[in-house]
């Protein structure tokens, strides 16, 4: 519980940094909202090591005890978003945020650097804050 109003306590300290003399872009609004919702809720699906699979595949049950960074973000966005976009924005700096982190080109970005034996539980959380700084960021 008190995870869902810190969540939403960061969210709206973002969103209020969008106003301008305008108002808040209502598009722009619900992307921040989402994206960052995304990220938070992935954050709490890989809150520990024990919960995370390093062996990923691309077919996510839902429901799952362990989860790889890929389905993460994928039940994370269906738990914000209602569905799952592999180009939403918070998927694309988490993907970017892999680059920043390990200096490593990926074929497939989030499997393959969840999977890679050097990766660890410590890195993959690094990833996930980077990529909220990176989403910050991208707002200008």
């Amino acid at each position: 519980m008190v995870r869902k109003f810190l969540m939403i306590g960061i969210v709206s300290l973002l969103l209020a940094s969008c106003v301008s003399e305008q108002g808040v872009d209502p598009y722009f609004a619900r992307f921040l909202e989402q994206d960052f919702a995304i990220l938070a809720r992935t954050k709490e699906l890989l809150a520990t090591e024990a919960r995370w699979d390093r062996n990923g595949e691309q077919t996510c049950p839902q429901n799952a005890e362990k989860w790889s960074l890929f389905c993460a973000l994928m039940q994370a966005s269906r738990d914000v978003a209602g569905d799952f976009e592999l180009r939403r924005p918070a998927l694309t700096e988490v993907r970017g945020a892999i680059k920043d982190v390990t200096g490593k080109n990926f074929d497939r970005r989030l499997l393959d650097f969840n999977n890679d034996s050097a990766t660890t539980f410590q890195d993959v959380r690094a990833v996930l804050d980077r990529a909220g700084k990176r989403l910050a960021a991208s707002r200008g």
